[in-house]
C-alpha cells in the first residue's frame, strides 16, 4: 500500500508539471506523448507517468486513441467556442450573486494597481503581469454559491489558458479589460461587469478562433 501511495504522490507531481507544460504549449497540441523519453527525463518508472497521464486524460488535456497512443489535446474552433461560452455562463451566474467584502476590495485594488503599473511598458513586463490580472476570472467565480460550478470552472480555466498561449494577443488590451472588470466590481456596478464579461469573452473567441484557423492552414500547406 505504501508503494502505491508513493506512486500516486509522484504521479501527482508529474501531473502538475505536465499540465503546466501543456498549457504553456511547451508540449504542442497533437503531439504524441513519449513515455520512454519522459521516464528518462524525470528519472521515474512508467507507473507514476501512467498515473499522471491518466489524470490528464480525465481533465481532457490529453486524448487516448486505441492502437495509436496518447496525444496532447488539439482544439478545434468549436472547442474554443464551447469552453468560452461555458466560462461566460459561469461568470454571469456568479455576478448575479456577487456580494463583496472588505478583503475583496483590497484584492480588487491590488489587481487593478498591478495592471495599471505595466500599461504602456514593454511586452515582457506586461506578459508577466497578464496571468496575475487573469485572476479576475477566478475572483468572480469564487463568489458563486454553486460549489459544483466552482469546481468545474477550474478545469475550464486551464483550457482558456491553454488556448490563450496559442495566439499573439494584444496583451495591453486584455490587461485593460481585466482592470475595467476590477473597477466595475469595486464600484458595485454589476450591470457594467456583465457587459464587460460579454465583450471580453467575444474578443477572446474571435482572436483564438482566428489563430487556430491560421495554424490549421499553415499545417495543411506544409504537408
Amino acid at each position: 500500500m505504501k508503494g502505491d501511495e508513493i506512486i500516486k504522490g509522484i504521479g501527482e507531481q508529474l501531473y502538475r508539471t505536465l499540465k503546466q507544460r501543456i498549457v504553456a504549449l511547451e508540449m504542442q497540441p497533437g503531439e504524441r506523448i513519449n513515455f520512454s523519453d519522459l521516464s528518462r527525463e524525470f528519472g521515474v518508472s512508467l507507473s507514476p507517468l501512467r498515473e499522471a497521464v491518466k489524470k490528464l486524460c480525465e481533465s481532457r488535456l490529453v486524448e487516448f486513441f486505441p492502437r495509436r497512443g496518447y496525444y496532447i489535446f488539439k482544439p478545434a474552433v468549436e472547442d474554443v467556442k464551447n469552453i468560452y461560452e461555458l466560462r461566460r455562463m459561469f461568470e454571469h451566474h456568479a455576478l448575479n450573486s456577487f456580494n463583496k467584502s472588505n478583503q475583496d476590495d483590497k484584492n480588487l485594488r491590488k489587481l487593478k494597481k498591478l495592471g495599471e503599473a505595466v500599461l504602456g511598458k514593454g511586452e515582457e513586463k506586461k506578459r508577466a503581469i497578464l496571468l496575475e490580472t487573469e485572476q479576475i476570472h477566478i475572483f468572480t467565480i469564487s463568489h458563486s454559491e454553486n460549489t459544483h460550478m466552482k469546481n468545474l470552472f477550474r478545469s475550464i480555466y486551464d483550457f482558456t489558458l491553454f488556448f490563450q498561449h496559442m495566439v499573439e494577443r494584444d496583451i495591453e488590451r486584455f490587461i485593460g479589460e481585466h482592470i475595467a472588470m476590477a473597477d466595475a466590481l469595486l464600484k458595485g456596478d454589476i450591470k457594467k461587469a456583465h457587459q464587460l464579461v460579454d465583450e471580453h469573452t467575444d474578443a477572446a473567441i474571435r482572436e483564438i478562433c482566428r489563430a487556430l484557423q491560421v495554424r490549421e492552414k499553415a499545417s495543411k500547406s506544409s504537408l
